[in-house]
């Protein structure tokens, strides 16, 4: 029996030495683990040591930095109602804690509790100041017998309203806050033009509009067209009564083909404005 050997040539790819050299390149990669832990357990060691000849404990200067109190407090703002000094105080109130425990929020919000103040940004600055801006109130006239209204039309309330008696007085129920000083502004700008200034603006319970200018002098406009009537009767002061406007003590306006004018000693007189 004759036993037949043939040589088979090996296919690509399939070489032991290859796959073995491959082996090899993969071995290069792996992460020296012992080597790793031995060097961990060197630095551990060498902590260990500083910390036991110079008594340097970690956690105690990381809370002795976090527990920082608050060194310096900055105040930045136009005042013209509430003093600097009263913010300050205000400020006071809240410092209890530390620079990273304050409550940043809360004392933003005990800011502007206070009537004068509109808006209050608080923030932290490294690494133990407090920065404080305040926005002040903008009183733009006397609401009532509350306080003020603001430029968005808010009511203010104040205990102490002495330092508004210079400003105009606007009269209404709550719900029409917005409505009447839409309406103020148009009217203040108009009469702006023909140098009056108004005193009081009133909405009452009708919706009628009644206004008071300077000096004292008393004009219904009715419930419609109320800026129309109010451009008419300052075109008829300008020309026709501009040398008379001080005696005048009221004008209705509520006459579809002129209006009645009431002198402070004379009767009644009906002129037509057309």
């Amino acid at each position: 029996m004759s036993v037949f050997w043939a040589a088979v040539k090996p296919t690509r790819g399939a070489s032991p030495k290859k796959r073995k050299a491959t082996s090899k390149v993969r071995a290069r990669y792996k992460v020296p683990w012992k080597a790793l832990s031995s060097a961990l357990a060197v630095m551990g060691l060498l902590g260990l040591m500083v910390w036991s000849v110079y008594k340097i404990e970690p956690l105690k200067i990381i809370q002795e930095y976090t527990n920082k109190p608050i060194a310096n407090v900055s105040i930045q703002g136009d005042f013209k109602y509430a003093s600097q000094a009263h913010v300050e105080a205000l400020v006071a109130e809240k410092l209890s804690n530390t620079f990273l425990e304050l409550d940043i929020m809360a004392l933003k919000s005990h800011l502007e509790k206070h009537p004068w103040i509109d808006r209050a940004v608080v923030a932290r600055q490294w690494p133990d100041t407090l920065l404080i801006k305040i926005t002040e109130q903008q009183p733009i006239a006397r609401w009532n017998n509350q306080g003020f209204l603001n430029l968005r039309g808010e009511i203010v309330n104040l205990s102490n309203k002495t330092e508004l008696n210079h400003l105009p007085l606007l009269r209404a129920d709550d719900r029409y806050t917005e409505r009447v000083m839409q309406q103020y502004v148009l009217m203040a700008k108009l009469l702006n033009e023909y140098n009056f200034a108004p005193l009081v603006l009133e909405l009452d319970n009708t919706l009628a509009w009644s206004l008071t200018i300077a000096p004292a002098v008393a004009i219904k406009l009715g419930r419609d067209d109320s800026i129309e009537k109010l451009q008419r009767l300052m075109r008829v002061l300008q020309h026709d009564l501009n040398h008379h406007a001080a005696h005048i003590e009221a004008v209705d306006m509520r006459y579809k083909q002129g209006f009645a004018i009431s002198w402070k000693q004379n009767p009644v007189v009906a002129i037509d404005s057309q």
